[in-house]
């Protein structure tokens, strides 16, 4: 509910021989937690050789200014070693080839901006581009940020042969961030495959038909995002001191995100408050029902628009078909073509005729007989 500096009080749980029943009992006989607390932080960590991970606990009870205890919990698991593994250098090498990538592909970006000037910054591939290349420097300073926590902390543990406290979650944090960049690298080159498809005709017309209601998409986009952040905010000051998808802002909208796909728990929204399961009512008349649809009608109507724009435009290359005739065809999911003699004789010509090898094989006259009418 509320962000705590790093003062305090700490007590340290970290030695086999110590009682701590009985410290526990002194803690709580001296008042330890009194009526000033605020908060408590119970903090752990694991480590699994068998599996090679690190788990993180967080467990916090917060009091609240009105009275009661709130909880909260959080369990990260992080994997911070890799040297050992058998995959190890496999890692490291695939890590270099991926900075190496990263500078050529960076160096290559500045040629394009030096010969396009202008016009460079005009398309959208080019932010996609860009955004590669951010993600990959984040990537790259959170990767590092790792590395000198986790050897900061196998230094602790050295030290103190494993009976220290060493706190991983600044080094979890580290790994999510981490996590997250790659994650949207890996999203926007799923994106850029597009620029591959675009020969198609089918995906040509998914395109055209967001070029052609982008105009009213992004009005009706506008409204939706206005009204959605509205129950948003509502669903965040009744629910957050109750329900745990709720306590957030960020984590409000990831949840009625979550129900606007028909994912959620409508049971315990009820049993936690009347109000909010009646404005849930008409969260999903105007969201799920009403704006949706209003979505779908614009999307559906461009589409039929350009549909009919492009059904007499045959694809530009049939390569798909044919990798997919190719690939069933070498895995014997449908028979092979018949090949005649004729045909062998007009392949192999051709591709001496394409190399310039002709005059090696053949004399000036090239005299073809058909012997066979098939």
């Amino acid at each position: 509910m509320d962000s705590y500096g790093g003062g305090g009080y700490v007590f340290r749980i970290n030695t086999p021989s110590r009682d701590v029943r009985k410290e526990l009992i002194l803690l709580q006989q001296q008042h330890w937690v009194n009526n000033h607390t605020r908060a408590i932080f119970l903090e752990f960590s694991v480590y699994n050789t068998n599996v090679n991970l690190f788990a993180i606990a967080t467990i916090v009870a917060e009091f609240m200014p009105g009275g009661g205890i709130l909880p909260y919990y959080r369990f990260e698991i992080v994997r911070l070693l890799h040297g050992h593994e058998k995959l190890g250098r496999f890692i490291l090498f695939c890590e270099v080839i991926f900075a190496a990538y990263i500078l050529y592909f960076l160096a290559h970006q500045f040629v394009l901006m030096r010969r396009h000037k202008d016009q460079y910054w005009k398309s959208y591939w080019t932010l996609a581009e860009w955004g590669i290349i951010g993600m990959a420097g984040a990537a790259g300073f959170f990767y590092g940020a790792r590395y000198i926590w986790t050897q900061h902390i196998l230094a602790t543990f050295k030290e103190t042969y494993g009976n220290g406290y060493m706190k991983l979650q600044y080094v979890g944090l580290m790994d999510e961030m981490y996590g997250y960049c790659i994650g949207l690298i890996l999203f926007i080159a799923t994106v850029k495959f597009i620029k591959l498809l675009r020969f198609n005709n089918r995906f040509e017309i998914l395109l055209s038909t967001l070029r052609a209601c982008w105009d009213d998409l992004s009005g009706f986009l506008a409204v939706f995002l206005l009204v959605f952040s509205a129950f948003v905010q509502l669903f965040y000051m009744i629910l957050h001191t109750n329900m745990l998808e709720f306590h957030t802002i960020i984590a409000s909208f990831e949840t009625c995100f979550t129900m606007v796909l028909n994912k959620f728990k409508f049971g315990r929204i009820r049993e936690t408050s009347f109000t909010a399961s009646v404005m849930f009512f008409f969260f999903a008349i105007s969201c799920s029902f009403i704006l949706i649809n209003v979505l779908l009608t614009i999307i559906i109507e461009a589409f039929e628009r350009v549909k009919s724009e492009l059904k007499e435009r045959g694809n530009k290359y049939e390569i798909l078909q044919f990798v997919g005739d190719q690939s069933k065809m070498y895995l014997g999911l449908t028979p092979a073509p018949p090949k005649t003699e004729a045909k062998c004789v007009f392949t192999i010509i051709r591709i001496f005729l394409r190399f310039g090898v002709t005059q090696s094989f053949f004399s000036d006259d090239l005299e073809l007989r058909e012997t066979d009418p098939g």
